[in-house]
Protein backbone atom coordinates (compact mmCIF):
# COMPACT_ATOMS: atom_id res chain seq x y z
CA UNK A 1 0.00 0.00 0.00
CA UNK A 2 1.46 3.34 -1.06
CA UNK A 3 0.10 6.53 0.50
CA UNK A 4 1.30 10.00 -0.47
CA UNK A 5 0.37 13.09 1.50
CA UNK A 6 0.27 16.34 -0.43
CA UNK A 7 -0.75 19.92 0.28
CA UNK A 8 -3.86 21.03 -1.53
CA UNK A 9 -5.87 24.24 -1.35
CA UNK A 10 -8.07 22.82 1.38
CA UNK A 11 -5.19 21.40 3.44
CA UNK A 12 -3.39 18.08 3.61
CA UNK A 13 -4.81 15.33 1.29
CA UNK A 14 -3.71 11.67 1.42
CA UNK A 15 -3.65 9.89 -1.96
CA UNK A 16 -3.69 6.10 -1.73
CA UNK A 17 -2.23 4.20 -4.71
CA UNK A 18 -3.30 0.73 -5.87
CA UNK A 19 -0.93 -2.13 -5.24
CA UNK A 20 -1.03 -5.97 -5.44
CA UNK A 21 1.22 -8.00 -3.16
CA UNK A 22 0.06 -11.57 -3.92
CA UNK A 23 -2.44 -13.70 -5.84
CA UNK A 24 -3.72 -17.06 -4.62
CA UNK A 25 -5.03 -19.95 -6.77
CA UNK A 26 -2.30 -19.70 -9.37
CA UNK A 27 -3.46 -22.65 -11.55
CA UNK A 28 -6.90 -22.71 -13.16
CA UNK A 29 -8.91 -24.82 -15.64
CA UNK A 30 -9.26 -23.16 -19.03
CA UNK A 31 -12.98 -22.75 -18.35
CA UNK A 32 -12.13 -20.39 -15.46
CA UNK A 33 -15.08 -19.83 -13.09
CA UNK A 34 -12.99 -20.28 -9.93
CA UNK A 35 -12.36 -17.51 -7.40
CA UNK A 36 -8.89 -16.00 -7.13
CA UNK A 37 -7.98 -13.94 -4.06
CA UNK A 38 -5.99 -10.75 -4.68
CA UNK A 39 -4.11 -9.20 -1.75
CA UNK A 40 -2.85 -5.63 -1.75
CA UNK A 41 -4.65 -2.39 -1.11
CA UNK A 42 -5.64 1.07 -2.18
CA UNK A 43 -8.99 0.04 -3.64
CA UNK A 44 -12.63 0.46 -2.76
CA UNK A 45 -15.82 -1.29 -3.81
CA UNK A 46 -15.46 0.21 -7.33
CA UNK A 47 -12.27 -1.67 -8.26
CA UNK A 48 -12.33 -4.05 -11.23
CA UNK A 49 -9.93 -6.99 -11.67
CA UNK A 50 -8.61 -8.56 -14.89
CA UNK A 51 -6.75 -11.77 -15.79
CA UNK A 52 -4.57 -10.85 -18.73
CA UNK A 53 -6.71 -8.55 -20.90
CA UNK A 54 -10.00 -10.20 -19.85
CA UNK A 55 -12.14 -8.81 -17.04
CA UNK A 56 -13.04 -11.17 -14.22
CA UNK A 57 -16.53 -12.62 -14.45
CA UNK A 58 -17.11 -10.92 -11.11
CA UNK A 59 -14.96 -8.74 -8.83
CA UNK A 60 -15.88 -8.89 -5.14
CA UNK A 61 -14.55 -6.31 -2.62
CA UNK A 62 -13.89 -8.03 0.71
CA UNK A 63 -12.01 -5.26 2.49
CA UNK A 64 -9.41 -2.58 1.86
CA UNK A 65 -6.69 -5.22 1.49
CA UNK A 66 -8.51 -8.07 -0.32
CA UNK A 67 -10.44 -8.56 -3.58
CA UNK A 68 -11.87 -11.72 -5.06
CA UNK A 69 -11.96 -12.32 -8.80
CA UNK A 70 -14.18 -14.97 -10.43
CA UNK A 71 -11.70 -15.94 -13.13
CA UNK A 72 -12.66 -15.77 -16.82
CA UNK A 73 -11.93 -18.57 -19.26
CA UNK A 74 -8.40 -18.43 -20.63
CA UNK A 75 -5.31 -20.28 -21.82
CA UNK A 76 -1.57 -20.29 -21.38
CA UNK A 77 0.93 -19.64 -18.63
CA UNK A 78 2.18 -16.46 -16.96
CA UNK A 79 -1.02 -14.41 -17.20
CA UNK A 80 -0.94 -11.14 -15.29
CA UNK A 81 -3.57 -9.90 -12.84
CA UNK A 82 -4.54 -6.23 -13.03
CA UNK A 83 -6.71 -4.08 -10.75
CA UNK A 84 -8.18 -0.85 -12.11
CA UNK A 85 -10.06 1.79 -10.18
CA UNK A 86 -10.76 5.15 -11.70
CA UNK A 87 -7.57 6.47 -13.29
CA UNK A 88 -5.36 4.09 -11.28
CA UNK A 89 -4.07 0.76 -12.48
CA UNK A 90 -1.70 -1.85 -11.02
CA UNK A 91 -0.53 -5.03 -12.79
CA UNK A 92 0.94 -8.07 -11.04
CA UNK A 93 2.90 -10.13 -13.65
CA UNK A 94 3.09 -13.92 -14.04
CA UNK A 95 0.24 -14.44 -11.61
CA UNK A 96 -1.96 -17.16 -13.13
CA UNK A 97 -1.47 -20.15 -15.42
CA UNK A 98 -4.27 -22.15 -16.98
CA UNK A 99 -4.05 -25.94 -17.10
CA UNK A 100 -2.31 -27.56 -20.06
CA UNK A 101 -4.59 -29.60 -22.36
CA UNK A 102 -4.99 -33.28 -21.56
CA UNK A 103 -5.89 -35.81 -24.27
CA UNK A 104 -7.84 -38.92 -23.21
CA UNK A 105 -8.91 -40.50 -26.50
CA UNK A 106 -9.59 -40.16 -30.20
CA UNK A 107 -12.81 -41.51 -31.65
CA UNK A 108 -12.87 -43.40 -33.93
CA UNK A 109 -9.42 -44.74 -33.09
CA UNK A 110 -8.38 -45.72 -36.60
CA UNK A 111 -8.90 -44.80 -40.20
CA UNK A 112 -7.47 -44.94 -43.73
CA UNK A 113 -3.90 -43.82 -44.31
CA UNK A 114 -5.23 -41.61 -47.13
CA UNK A 115 -6.49 -39.29 -44.36
CA UNK A 116 -9.58 -37.05 -44.62
CA UNK A 117 -11.13 -38.91 -41.68
CA UNK A 118 -13.20 -36.84 -39.24
CA UNK A 119 -12.32 -37.78 -35.67
CA UNK A 120 -13.14 -36.26 -32.30
CA UNK A 121 -10.42 -35.67 -29.73
CA UNK A 122 -11.67 -35.85 -26.13
CA UNK A 123 -10.01 -34.61 -22.97
CA UNK A 124 -9.84 -31.53 -20.75
CA UNK A 125 -8.72 -27.91 -20.93
CA UNK A 126 -8.86 -27.47 -24.69
CA UNK A 127 -9.24 -23.73 -24.24
CA UNK A 128 -12.04 -21.45 -25.36
CA UNK A 129 -13.83 -20.94 -28.64
CA UNK A 130 -11.33 -18.35 -29.96
CA UNK A 131 -8.14 -20.01 -28.68
CA UNK A 132 -7.26 -21.55 -32.10
CA UNK A 133 -6.05 -24.97 -30.94
CA UNK A 134 -3.81 -27.09 -33.16
CA UNK A 135 -4.01 -30.88 -33.44
CA UNK A 136 -1.26 -33.19 -34.69
CA UNK A 137 -1.49 -36.88 -35.64
CA UNK A 138 2.09 -37.98 -35.16
CA UNK A 139 4.13 -35.03 -36.46
CA UNK A 140 1.57 -33.87 -39.03
CA UNK A 141 -1.12 -31.29 -38.33
CA UNK A 142 -4.76 -32.06 -39.05
CA UNK A 143 -5.97 -30.50 -42.29
CA UNK A 144 -8.94 -28.94 -40.47
CA UNK A 145 -9.56 -28.35 -36.75
CA UNK A 146 -12.84 -27.31 -35.14
CA UNK A 147 -13.07 -26.43 -31.44
CA UNK A 148 -16.29 -27.90 -30.01
CA UNK A 149 -16.06 -27.23 -26.27
CA UNK A 150 -13.36 -27.27 -23.53
CA UNK A 151 -13.31 -31.09 -23.69
CA UNK A 152 -13.77 -31.78 -27.43
CA UNK A 153 -12.04 -30.90 -30.71
CA UNK A 154 -12.88 -32.24 -34.17
CA UNK A 155 -9.98 -32.98 -36.53
CA UNK A 156 -9.80 -34.00 -40.19
CA UNK A 157 -6.86 -36.39 -40.30
CA UNK A 158 -3.86 -35.79 -42.54
CA UNK A 159 -2.59 -38.57 -44.83
CA UNK A 160 0.12 -41.05 -43.79
CA UNK A 161 2.60 -42.78 -46.07
CA UNK A 162 2.49 -46.03 -44.10
CA UNK A 163 0.28 -47.99 -41.73
CA UNK A 164 1.21 -46.77 -38.26
CA UNK A 165 0.05 -46.06 -34.71
CA UNK A 166 0.47 -42.40 -33.80
CA UNK A 167 0.26 -40.04 -30.82
CA UNK A 168 -2.39 -37.33 -30.86
CA UNK A 169 -1.13 -33.94 -29.67
CA UNK A 170 -3.27 -30.89 -28.88
CA UNK A 171 -1.60 -27.45 -28.69
CA UNK A 172 -3.45 -24.66 -26.89
CA UNK A 173 -1.62 -21.37 -26.46
CA UNK A 174 1.92 -22.10 -25.26
CA UNK A 175 1.00 -25.52 -23.82
CA UNK A 176 0.28 -28.98 -25.21
CA UNK A 177 -1.04 -32.41 -24.21
CA UNK A 178 -0.31 -35.81 -25.77
CA UNK A 179 -2.47 -38.91 -26.12
CA UNK A 180 -0.02 -41.79 -26.57
CA UNK A 181 -0.78 -44.21 -29.45
CA UNK A 182 -4.32 -42.87 -29.74
CA UNK A 183 -4.80 -43.17 -33.52
CA UNK A 184 -3.99 -45.91 -36.03
CA UNK A 185 -3.57 -45.52 -39.79
CA UNK A 186 -4.62 -48.62 -41.71
CA UNK A 187 -4.69 -49.72 -45.34
CA UNK A 188 -8.24 -50.52 -46.35
CA UNK A 189 -7.78 -53.71 -48.41
CA UNK A 190 -9.77 -54.29 -51.54
CA UNK A 191 -11.88 -57.32 -52.29
CA UNK A 192 -11.45 -57.03 -56.04
CA UNK A 193 -14.64 -57.03 -58.08
CA UNK A 194 -17.66 -57.08 -55.81
CA UNK A 195 -21.35 -56.46 -56.25
CA UNK A 196 -21.90 -53.33 -54.17
CA UNK A 197 -25.63 -53.55 -54.78
CA UNK A 198 -25.85 -57.06 -53.36
CA UNK A 199 -23.93 -57.20 -50.07
CA UNK A 200 -25.95 -60.20 -48.88
CA UNK A 201 -24.77 -62.10 -51.93
CA UNK A 202 -21.19 -61.12 -51.14
CA UNK A 203 -21.57 -62.45 -47.59
CA UNK A 204 -22.91 -65.75 -48.87
CA UNK A 205 -19.95 -65.98 -51.27
CA UNK A 206 -17.65 -65.99 -48.24
CA UNK A 207 -19.86 -68.42 -46.29
CA UNK A 208 -21.07 -65.75 -43.86
CA UNK A 209 -24.59 -65.17 -42.59
CA UNK A 210 -26.18 -61.98 -41.30
CA UNK A 211 -26.59 -63.59 -37.88
CA UNK A 212 -22.85 -64.32 -37.71
CA UNK A 213 -22.03 -60.71 -38.57
CA UNK A 214 -24.59 -59.44 -36.04
CA UNK A 215 -23.13 -61.66 -33.32
CA UNK A 216 -19.61 -60.40 -34.06
CA UNK A 217 -20.77 -56.78 -34.03
CA UNK A 218 -22.92 -57.26 -30.91
CA UNK A 219 -25.78 -55.68 -32.85
CA UNK A 220 -29.19 -56.82 -33.99
CA UNK A 221 -29.66 -58.42 -37.39
CA UNK A 222 -31.83 -55.48 -38.42
CA UNK A 223 -28.97 -53.08 -37.58
CA UNK A 224 -26.60 -55.13 -39.72
CA UNK A 225 -29.06 -55.18 -42.62
CA UNK A 226 -29.57 -51.40 -42.31
CA UNK A 227 -25.81 -50.72 -42.41
CA UNK A 228 -24.44 -53.57 -44.49
CA UNK A 229 -24.41 -51.50 -47.66
CA UNK A 230 -21.99 -49.07 -45.98
CA UNK A 231 -19.40 -51.82 -45.61
CA UNK A 232 -18.95 -51.99 -49.39
CA UNK A 233 -17.88 -48.85 -51.19
CA UNK A 234 -18.27 -48.02 -54.83
CA UNK A 235 -14.52 -48.39 -55.37
CA UNK A 236 -14.46 -51.91 -53.89
CA UNK A 237 -12.93 -50.78 -50.59
CA UNK A 238 -14.04 -52.80 -47.59
CA UNK A 239 -15.22 -49.84 -45.53
CA UNK A 240 -17.30 -47.18 -47.21
CA UNK A 241 -15.66 -43.83 -46.64
CA UNK A 242 -19.14 -42.35 -46.83
CA UNK A 243 -19.89 -44.15 -43.57
CA UNK A 244 -17.14 -42.28 -41.78
CA UNK A 245 -19.02 -38.98 -42.01
CA UNK A 246 -22.54 -40.41 -42.20
CA UNK A 247 -24.77 -37.98 -40.26
CA UNK A 248 -26.87 -40.69 -38.59
CA UNK A 249 -23.95 -42.77 -37.28
CA UNK A 250 -22.43 -42.38 -33.84
CA UNK A 251 -18.68 -42.76 -33.37
CA UNK A 252 -19.28 -46.15 -31.76
CA UNK A 253 -21.30 -47.33 -34.78
CA UNK A 254 -18.57 -46.14 -37.12
CA UNK A 255 -16.06 -48.11 -35.07
CA UNK A 256 -18.34 -51.16 -35.32
CA UNK A 257 -18.45 -50.83 -39.10
CA UNK A 258 -14.64 -50.65 -39.17
CA UNK A 259 -14.47 -53.76 -37.00
CA UNK A 260 -16.88 -55.53 -39.35
CA UNK A 261 -14.56 -54.68 -42.21
CA UNK A 262 -11.77 -56.65 -40.55
CA UNK A 263 -14.08 -59.54 -39.67
CA UNK A 264 -15.43 -59.87 -43.21
CA UNK A 265 -11.97 -59.42 -44.72
CA UNK A 266 -10.69 -62.31 -42.59
CA UNK A 267 -13.57 -64.45 -43.83
CA UNK A 268 -12.78 -63.52 -47.43
CA UNK A 269 -9.09 -64.36 -46.95
CA UNK A 270 -10.00 -67.71 -45.40
CA UNK A 271 -12.33 -68.43 -48.31
CA UNK A 272 -9.62 -67.56 -50.85
CA UNK A 273 -7.01 -69.65 -49.01
CA UNK A 274 -9.32 -72.67 -48.93
CA UNK A 275 -10.16 -72.22 -52.58
CA UNK A 276 -6.49 -72.02 -53.54
CA UNK A 277 -5.71 -75.07 -51.37
CA UNK A 278 -8.53 -77.03 -53.01
CA UNK A 279 -7.35 -76.01 -56.46
CA UNK A 280 -3.81 -77.01 -55.54
CA UNK A 281 -4.98 -80.41 -54.22
CA UNK A 282 -6.99 -80.99 -57.37
CA UNK A 283 -3.95 -80.10 -59.47
CA UNK A 284 -1.72 -82.50 -57.53
CA UNK A 285 -4.36 -85.22 -57.77
CA UNK A 286 -4.65 -84.70 -61.51
CA UNK A 287 -0.86 -84.93 -61.92
CA UNK A 288 -0.79 -88.15 -59.89
CA UNK A 289 -3.49 -89.70 -62.02
CA UNK A 290 -1.67 -88.77 -65.21
CA UNK A 291 1.58 -90.29 -63.87
CA UNK A 292 -0.11 -93.53 -62.93
CA UNK A 293 -1.78 -93.67 -66.33
CA UNK A 294 1.47 -93.17 -68.22
CA UNK A 295 3.26 -95.70 -65.97
CA UNK A 296 0.63 -98.33 -66.70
Amino acid sequence: LVAITSLAAGGLVTITHLTITSVTQKYLPTSGMQYVEIAGGGWSGKAEAFVGPTPCEKTVWLNAQTLKCKAPAGIGTGNSVTVIEGAQKFTFPNAISYHAPRVTRASPTRGPKEGDRLIRISGWDFGVVDSSPQVFIGNTSCTEVQWVDPGSIDCLTPPSLVDSVEDVTVHVGNQFGVGKNDYEYVTLPEFGTIDTQNPLGELRKWNLTVSQVAHHANQSMSWVLDHLQLIFSENSTAVSLAALTHPSLTSDEIQTILDLHGFIMDAADTYDEKREANNSEKGESSKGSNTESSGG
